[in-house]
């Protein structure tokens, strides 16, 4: 099983990496459901040279539906990840319908040559999944990240193994979203090949923050170490 570690700074990124994970998704705004990372942090991470990195792309907080002009963004962040290094994108974009979005999706794929490529969790808002699937698959998506249309990816389990069964070879689903140390066994059992998470630990304790300041949430933290080595254990993840 491979493992991916959802990373939001270079601390993280040295966690994921010293501690086993297979890869990292590059991020900001953890708690936003995760933003495009900042230039700097993205180039830092691939210099370590320590673990493969897969961008995300996501302009904004919010729905998955992208106007031209933030298209453009997209497809320019998608170029600048490619030219610095990333081993991969995320990507997603939709519909008001909630079909997938080709016109967007082809032009960041034009940019995304040579990168493997995943479509992120606004799968989980589309109208008609089994469809969505084959359609990913043609495109040359390699991973699905997912809860099952769920909260958790451990409420959506029995869903997202009847998707991981109906996806054409080549294509995964990568089950994330709520994934810790005491359900992560599950998804192997499962028969699930991919797995996220973030392993998320907050910088402060969370009863120190003074709910008046809004400097302070919601607070910021890092991809924690012996949590992923934990996980890298359980799963019996070659290091």
């Amino acid at each position: 099983m491979e493992l991916e570690i959802c990373a939001t700074s270079l601390t993280s990124v040295r966690n994921a990496a010293q501690a086993g994970a297979s890869r990292v998704e590059l991020c900001s705004g953890y708690a936003l459901g995760g933003l495009t990372p900042s230039w700097g942090l993205l180039q830092s991470s691939v210099a370590l040279k320590t673990i493969p990195i897969h961008c995300l792309i996501r302009p904004r907080e919010g729905n998955f539906c992208y106007a031209p002009d933030e298209v453009a963004t997209m497809c320019e962040d998608i170029r600048m990840a490619r030219e610095v290094g990333a081993a991969g994108v995320v990507v997603g974009a939709l519909t008001p319908e909630g079909a997938l979005d080709l016109p967007a999706l082809e032009a960041m794929m034009v940019e995304a040559v040579g990168l493997e490529l995943s479509f992120h969790r606004a799968f989980d808002a589309v109208q008609h999944p089994e469809e969505v699937i084959q359609q990913l698959a043609a495109m040359g998506f390699r991973r699905i990240l997912s809860t099952g249309a769920a909260p958790s990816a451990y409420e959506g389990l029995a869903k997202l193994k009847a998707w991981e069964t109906a996806s054409p070879k080549g294509l995964a689903f990568q089950p994330g979203g709520g994934v810790n140390t005491t359900n992560c066994k599950a998804f192997q059992e499962a028969g699930f090949k991919h797995l996220h998470c973030s392993a998320f630990t907050p910088t402060i304790p969370l009863d120190t923050i003074d709910p008046n300041d809004p400097f302070a949430l919601p607070p910021g933290g890092h991809s924690d170490f012996e949590t992923i080595k934990k996980m890298v254990s359980i799963l019996k993840i070659p290091t």
